[in-house]
């Protein structure tokens, strides 16, 4: 029925926004000489996957300060309930020495992939 369609169009329109809002949230917190390289999503949660150049260590203040933002940002935490790096590994790119980083991002119980 046309009162079911509505409904269905509603859910996808905040799923939608929501995804948005956590989407300008992870941008707006990255710092600089840091990005993303991979998001994704299971059944655990988000998997954010990046790169910092290495510069004496303060790639690894930086890899901290996201996660730190991003456990400060209240509409971030009200989906994701605990953020970890999985893991941190120094790469060479050329001339570059980067450090590549895993972040998991378990969701609350109440965020579920199909109702993010």
């Amino acid at each position: 029925t046309l009162r079911d369609h509505d409904a269905v169009f509603q859910h996808v329109n905040r799923v939608r926004r929501r995804w948005a809002r956590l989407l300008n949230v992870l941008s707006d917190v990255v710092p600089d000489n840091v990005w993303f390289t991979d998001l994704s999503l299971d059944s655990q949660g988000l998997v954010v996957q990046g790169s910092a150049i290495a510069h004496g260590g303060e790639e690894m203040v930086r890899i901290g300060r996201l996660v730190q933002d991003l456990k400060a940002n209240p509409e971030f935490v009200a989906v994701i309930r605990d953020i970890q790096i999985e893991s941190i590994k120094t790469v060479q790119e050329k001339e570059i020495e980067l450090v590549e980083f895993t972040l998991t991002c378990k969701l609350t119980g109440t965020a579920q992939p199909g109702t993010l």
